[in-house]
């Protein structure tokens, strides 16, 4: 019985006629192992193209954001600084007039914010006069005495109207404290 079944077996057996796996079953081992070997540098060469097209989107998205973004850039405070004069007893002062006010190459107005030891910071409300145009104006005192001539003393807060020449505060009567009535000289002259 077990002979009648092999020969039965055998006959229906599709690869009877074959050669065993023996013989080729090692050549495609071999030909797979080959073939994994030639493709994975085809993969790495897509590999590296793919991530040097994002790094290229990447960098033209950042370089949009900053050529195009249209949000105000916080610019930084322009500051001046301007020397008081030093005391002197013996200076003589002209009178104070609007004609006096127009010759003088820096006038603005300005509000006290820091005074420290011989240096008062002021921020400028409004420029009349002057080039520089800037945010806050350092006035630098050659003593700890902060004050104009006439005994103007500096405070923190207190608004103030201030003319320069050859970059040193005017005194006379043509810096001071705000008044309305210096105001309006102010606005006559410039």
């Amino acid at each position: 019985m077990d002979d009648e079944l092999r020969r039965r077996l055998k006959a229906a057996d599709p690869a009877r006629d074959d050669v065993p796996a023996d013989s080729w079953i090692e050549d495609l081992v071999e030909a797979t192992m080959n073939d994994v070997q030639e493709r994975v540098p085809r993969r790495r060469t897509w590999v590296l193209a793919g991530v040097a097209a994002v790094a290229a989107v990447m960098i033209g998205a950042a370089a949009s954001v900053l050529l195009l973004d249209d949000a105000p850039r916080v610019q930084p405070l322009r500051e001046l600084a301007l020397d008081l004069p030093a005391p002197d007893p013996m200076m003589m002062c002209m009178e104070f007039s609007v004609d006096g006010l127009r010759p003088m190459e820096t006038a603005f107005a300005a509000t006290a914010v820091d005074v420290i030891g011989d240096e008062v910071l002021l921020d400028v409300d409004r420029w009349y006069r002057g080039a520089d145009q800037a945010d806050r104006v350092r006035l630098h005192a050659s003593s700890e005495a902060v004050l104009l001539e006439g005994g103007i003393t500096f405070a923190e807060g207190e608004r103030y109207l201030v003319t320069a020449t050859d970059g040193t505060v005017n005194g006379c009567g043509f810096s001071g404290q705000w008044t309305s009535a210096m105001a309006h000289a102010f606005d006559e002259a410039y």
